[in-house]
């Protein structure tokens, strides 16, 4: 059942009306004589529909009233008027009313009028609630295709840091195994080598070491028996690099601390 909020300053067509709801099956939540009133009773009630007269006593009238009902508490209001200028209605539109009722009215009028409102009033509702929803729902969406593509992107750099590490490892396998295979190729080749042919042998894998780690220069040294001297006894340069094995005999292995370090945990050096 709709409640209605009767706001008229007339005490007798107040009462009409009061009637005619009742009759109808509405409640009347109340009547008010002002605009002030109206404002209050409005607020106080809350009811579905404010039947409002236009021309009221006081300061305020019917419809500052009512854009101040429909502002606050959103509540449709169709008005009461025995005018029907034209420029109390352009007044009126700018307020949003459900209807107008022209007074005298009949009963059958204020019903279909009333049943109207409430229904364009619920629609309006509704349809509010339904896009606000969507809203809802469009920003959810938005958030989780921000969120899903924050994933994939973290997902796509993880891919490809991990391809980047298997192609790293893949190269590195490879360079290891070319290089073993290097290794292997100059060892049988020593095998088969004569004593005349050692010198150029061993010149020979410098040279194949160098093009292979991308070095410029290679060197074979001959430690003394108590490892405190050293001879540069073979080396290789590539094109312009001038030799230094003249220069580099009898050496004093405590001059070279890292050199020697590093022939205490061998890797790539190999010592003979």
């Amino acid at each position: 059942m709709a409640k209605i909020l009767v706001v008229e300053d007339e005490s007798i067509v107040a009462m009409d009306i009061r009637k005619r709801l009742t009759h109808l099956g509405y409640e009347v939540a109340g009547t008010a004589s002002s605009g002030e009133n109206a404002v209050e009773m409005a607020t106080l009630t809350h009811p579905n529909l404010v039947l409002m007269d236009i021309m009221l006593k006081g300061e305020m009238d019917g419809i500052e009233a009512a854009g101040l009902i429909r502002d606050r508490l959103n509540i449709p209001v169709v008005y009461l008027t025995a005018f029907s200028d034209e420029d109390t209605l352009q007044r009126a539109k700018v307020t949003g009313p459900f209807g107008y009722l022209i007074k005298p009215f009949e009963e059958r009028e204020l019903h279909v009028t009333l049943e109207i409102a409430l229904y364009t009033h619920g629609i309006e509702q509704s349809l509010k609630k339904s896009q606000e929803e969507l809203s809802h729902a469009r920003d959810e969406l938005e958030m989780r295709v921000k969120e899903r593509t924050a994933m994939l992107a973290d997902a796509n750099r993880a891919l490809k840091e991990e391809i980047s590490e298997r192609k790293r490892a893949e190269e590195e396998l490879k360079r290891r195994m070319e290089f073993e295979d290097i290794i292997t190729a100059l060892s049988t080749n020593f095998i088969n080598i004569g004593l005349d042919d050692i010198d150029a042998g061993v010149t020979d894998t410098l040279r194949k070491a160098g093009a292979f780690t991308g070095i410029d220069r290679a060197y074979v040294f001959l430690f003394s028996d108590d490892l405190s001297r050293m001879d540069n006894t073979h080396e290789w340069c590539a094109g312009g690099i001038s030799p230094q094995i003249d220069r580099l005999k009898g050496l004093l292995t405590a001059d070279y601390p890292w050199w020697m370090q590093q022939l205490q945990v061998p890797k790539d050096i190999v010592r003979v």
